[in-house]
């Protein structure tokens, strides 16, 4: 665990992990969320290095770290990334981060 970050009652872990220390929850990928109850990945199956920083801003998750892609190979991130963390009308969704230049998405249902 190399980074932390609360969003209203949700939990934000980032690091170098795949799973939780119990092996009960698998494909995390460096970003986990805990809600209180249990753990869960975030979209796109987290990502494919490690998270070193996570800081939240209302509704968006920023994440900064050693990757590259989403870990499911859908998204280019390079090093920093937006993910939106689910409320009542919204969908979760990783975004590219980039100055200047346009956000690109990928969202889940």
């Amino acid at each position: 665990m190399l980074a932390l970050a609360v969003s209203e009652t949700d939990l934000y872990v980032g690091g170098l992990f795949s799973e939780t220390a119990d092996g009960a929850v698998t494909n995390l990928n460096n970003i986990a969320k805990f809600d209180g109850t249990s753990w869960s990945a975030l979209p796109n199956h987290g990502l494919n290095s490690f998270v070193n920083a996570l800081a939240v801003s209302g509704t968006d998750l920023y994440v900064g770290g050693g990757f590259t892609q989403t870990a499911d190979g859908t998204l280019a991130v390079r090093c920093l990334a937006a993910a939106r963390t689910a409320r009542a009308g919204q969908r979760d969704g990783v975004e590219r981060v980039s100055p200047g230049g346009p956000a690109v998405s990928s969202t889940t249902e």
